[in-house]
């Protein structure tokens, strides 16, 4: 084996990459190596008035509408700040003292509740087929017009803000740079290899990364001691899928030594939950609805997601050890609760 000389904060990232990113982990998003990437829409081209761009039939699907220089996001958020109406109690004294209550545009085109006064008032006395309508109802109080306001068209082009070798890594970019963030974006996972394309010198460089970080791994796992302490059968969760519909079980527990202390480092417990559902008929078939890890370490106790992908059973736990692989599943399930995003426990 060659040895190459990494700095501690290339071989903590390195380890996180393999921990996480494991061929089978739900970070994996079903591809061998993907990278990472934060898209956000690219600004607009396309302007046009409010009363045109709905005359045209336009989708305003996350368009930007401008007023004298004021960008919204909806026309809802336009209405509502010329309206001066800043808190629910401010919404709520405009609509005891004016024909017109305040609704918002997402609610009056959503699902209509019958009781509700405030759309019934709206709906008696108004004919709404727009965004142009919805502004123009309010322009007696609000001063705006839809021939104001300049639509900003969403564009059908993205730009990469950031690239990140695990898809925690671009989630936690997303939040550092959230002021940034103006437009539409989203965190997609892109593969190199497979689909028809070619991986050129991608995916050779990519597994060479996620192998040194596995060989990390092993490496720290020489000071620990990955135990079973009590690991329930498939037969087992399916007997309890039937017996306890959606009711959380304990279907495994972990324990981890730590050598060099002589003590228990942490304790790792799998819960998952199902249903029995029957068809018309007669037959019937299992359900998996939830599955989560809860870790017990140094005193403090937190949740993790249950790493590997379409796991119904807790299969993975329960298969036999791979001699092809450098990580057993229980092994990889340790690294994982180490190196993914902990999720509070209410």
């Amino acid at each position: 084996m060659n040895t190459i000389n990494v700095s501690s904060q290339s071989e903590s990232a390195l380890k996180a990459y393999a921990a996480l990113q494991f061929p089978g982990s739900i970070d994996n998003f079903g591809t061998k190596t993907p990278i990472h990437m934060l898209m956000q829409q690219a600004d607009s081209e396309h302007q046009l008035v409010l009363t045109d761009a709905c005359d045209s039939d336009c989708d305003l699907d996350g368009a930007q509408f401008d007023y004298l220089g004021t960008i919204y996001d909806t026309v809802s958020e336009l209405v509502k700040d010329r309206l001066g109406l800043k808190t629910d109690e401010d919404v709520a004294m405009f609509n005891k003292n004016n024909p017109t209550p305040f609704v918002s545009y997402e609610k009056l085109f959503g699902s209509y509740d019958v009781d509700d006064e405030d759309m019934q008032r709206i709906f008696d006395a108004h004919s709404l087929a727009n965004e142009a309508d919805y502004v123009d109802m309010y322009t007696p109080v609000s001063d705006v017009s839809s021939c104001e306001i300049l639509v900003h068209l969403p564009s059908s082009a993205y730009e990469t803000m950031g690239v990140s070798f695990t898809h925690q890594g671009i989630e936690q970019y997303r939040d550092s740079i959230d002021n940034h963030l103006f437009r539409k974006n989203y965190c997609y996972a892109m593969s190199g290899e497979g689909y028809g394309r070619d991986a050129g010198d991608f995916y050779p460089i990519m597994e060479f990364l996620r192998d040194a970080g596995e060989q990390l791994l092993v490496k720290d796992l020489e000071g620990f001691c990955v135990k079973r302490m009590s690991l329930a059968t498939d037969e087992e969760i399916a007997e309890h899928y039937r017996s306890h519909p959606d009711e959380s079980f304990q279907a495994a527990y972990i324990k981890v030594y730590d050598k060099h202390a002589c003590s228990v480092y942490s304790r790792i417990y799998v819960f998952c939950s199902g249903h029995e559902e029957f068809c018309a008929e007669g037959q019937s078939h299992l359900i998996y609805e939830n599955s989560y890890v809860i870790v017990n370490k140094a005193g403090d106790t937190y949740k993790v997601p249950y790493p590997f992908d379409g796991d119904r059973y807790i299969a993975s736990l329960n298969k036999d050890s791979d001699e092809t692989q450098q990580l057993n599943a229980m092994q990889r399930l340790f690294f994982w609760t180490e190196y993914k995003k902990h999720i509070e426990i209410e």
